[in-house]
């Protein structure tokens, strides 16, 4: 395993779970609630994250999203 250094940020987050080929709709849903909450996120940069492995059906696959926030409101950093 490789250490990542990730610039320190707030982002939305949320796991996906079905198929890799949806998860466009996975991100909209983040982009989504971002503005609800006053918020735009970073086109620019996003994490994924697989959290099952190879033998999973492409049903029960889940797979984290970070998407860092471009000035969130009362950010901390």
């Amino acid at each position: 395993m490789v250490p990542l250094d990730l610039p320190r940020c707030q982002v939305v987050t949320g796991v996906h779970v079905g198929p890799y080929d949806h998860l466009p709709a996975a991100y909209e849903a983040l982009r989504e609630a971002a503005a609800e909450q006053g918020c735009t996120v970073d086109e620019s940069e996003m994490w994924e994250e697989y959290l099952t492995g190879p033998d999973t059906t492409p049903q029960e696959t889940r797979t984290r999203i970070s998407w860092p926030l471009q000035d969130p409101p009362h950010a901390h950093v």
